[in-house]
């Protein structure tokens, strides 16, 4: 039985990531079931009521330290599916996962490649969504909102 990391730890390959994603980008129904748009960064809105986009890369957090039951709860009682991916097909589309541990997720990490300021820029958007594009075709959803 392997130890759990501790947070600062080096992610390694074969570990497993964890994205929160909105039901309405999981279409069963699809050949790739999970959309591109689960792994789009959030642009700035409203930053009086907090919400300052993915300024500093899209979130995801590490599964040996946060459960999927953790990572799909979210203060606004909205409903969210849980995606897996492991460490290594996220490196192999040229992204780096730099952990971020936070208070609320000690395994919060950060994708920083995938951002909303780059998002922002049309030259690098494109690029951004076939990021996104790849990251969702590699994942499985491992818990599905009720």
């Amino acid at each position: 039985m392997c130890a759990t990391p501790s947070p600062s730890d080096p992610i390694q390959d074969e570990e497993g990531i964890l994205r929160r994603i909105p039901y309405t980008f999981w279409r069963a129904d699809q050949s790739v079931p999970l959309q591109w748009q689960a792994f789009r960064p959030l642009t700035p809105k409203r930053e009086e009521l907090g919400n300052k986009g993915d300024v500093d890369g899209l979130s995801v957090s590490r599964q040996a330290i946060t459960s999927a039951s953790a990572v799909s709860q979210h203060p606004s009682g909205r409903k969210y599916h849980v995606a897996r991916l492991v460490a290594i097909a996220i490196r192999a589309v040229n992204v780096t996962i730099k952990p971020d541990p936070q208070q609320h997720d000690q395994g919060h990490c950060l994708l920083p490649e995938i951002n909303s300021a780059d998002y922002l820029q049309p030259d690098l958007k494109t690029r951004i969504m076939e990021m996104a594009a790849q990251l969702a075709a590699a994942c499985t959803i491992i818990l599905e909102a009720l």
